[in-house]
Formats: structure tokens, C-alpha cells, sequence
């Protein structure tokens, strides 16, 4: 990631948990507030696909969260997705519904 991108992702301060994820949807960066909210420290999560950290599922109990997922679909076409709420697990295993 350029640095530029890493600086200003590192600058911002958001109580929503923020995380980015590149081509191949490995994350590449993961907030303070995404790591309170799951519970997964960064260093555990940078690297990884975002859908083996998150591994969410719909209203529907369908996993969302899978490779080439619609979200990244559409990254890679240029289209922009609404917001959308799933069912994922945090770091203890809990369930936590969220907004992405």
C-alpha cells in the first residue's frame, strides 16, 4: 500500500471499525475500532482474507462473506454497493450482527 494511503488510513479516528482489503481481498488494514468491535488485534488479521476473519452470513443464513464475493464483484467493476447488514463472529466467538 502506498504510504501516502497507510498514513491516512492510520490518521483517521472512527467508532465504526474500518478495514481495507486489496485485489485479492487479503486485509490490508484494520482500525482500533474494527479490532475493538470483533476483538481481533490487527497484527492477527493483516494478511488474511477478510472472508476467513469474517466469514459472515445474511437474514437468510447464506455465507456473504466468500471469495469473489458481490462487494469485491463490484469493486472490480467499478460499481458502487449499499450497505448491507450480516451476522459475523467475533474473536470469542460471539455473534454480532453488522452494517458494512
Amino acid at each position: 500500500m502506498p504510504d501516502d494511503v497507510q498514513e491516512l488510513l492510520d490518521g483517521l479516528q472512527s467508532a465504526d471499525g474500518i478495514f481495507c482489503v486489496d485485489r485479492n481481498q487479503r486485509i490490508i488494514h484494520w482500525s482500533p475500532s474494527a479490532e475493538q468491535i470483533l476483538g481481533h488485534p490487527a497484527h492477527e488479521v493483516l494478511g488474511r482474507f477478510c472472508y476467513d476473519v469474517l466469514g459472515s452470513r445474511d437474514s437468510q443464513n447464506y455465507r456473504f462473506c466468500r471469495p469473489n464475493c458481490p462487494i469485491v464483484a463490484n469493486a472490480r467493476r467499478g460499481r458502487l454497493t449499499s450497505d448491507y447488514d450480516v451476522l459475523t463472529r467475533t474473536k470469542d466467538g460471539s455473534e454480532v450482527w453488522i452494517n458494512v
